[in-house]
């Protein structure tokens, strides 16, 4: 991806909150490639939400600079878990690191459900250990 004009600020790079929107955009991607799309953003039985979030920017992204991201676990809890963000330059220097704390819940009660087994496979064969 590259960062759009949209996306930056008046100092010309790209702004604090297209940071946040990207790492929006990859917790989504992750729990697609995981093979559970249906707990971003659901409302019906049981979902993931997120806690806290946070970027580190090391350093800047400029307009129409290719940007390539990457996104892995880095805990996981009996009912929470931690994503790690990297956004990498095209020479693959570091431009920010991110990360997000994820509570898997139940809608109706907004309190903490442990993990469902199935996920923690995915998670686990995503991260290479299973």
């Amino acid at each position: 991806m590259k960062v759009r004009l949209y996306e930056t600020d008046a100092n010309g790079h790209m702004s604090q909150a297209t940071y946040f929107g990207y790492q929006e955009w990859a917790f989504s991607e992750y729990w697609t490639a995981c093979g559970f799309p249906e707990l971003v953003g659901s409302q019906v039985n049981t979902s993931l939400f997120m806690g806290e979030q946070y970027c580190r920017f090391v350093s800047e992204l400029s307009y129409w600079e290719p940007v390539r991201m990457g996104v892995r676990c880095a805990r996981l809890g009996r009912s929470s878990l931690t994503l790690e963000y990297v956004f990498l330059h095209p020479d693959g220097s570091i431009a920010a690191v991110g990360g997000s704390g994820i509570v898997h819940v139940e809608v109706a009660t907004r309190r903490a459900l442990p993990i469902p087994d199935g996920l923690r496979q995915a998670i686990e064969r995503i991260e290479g250990g299973g």
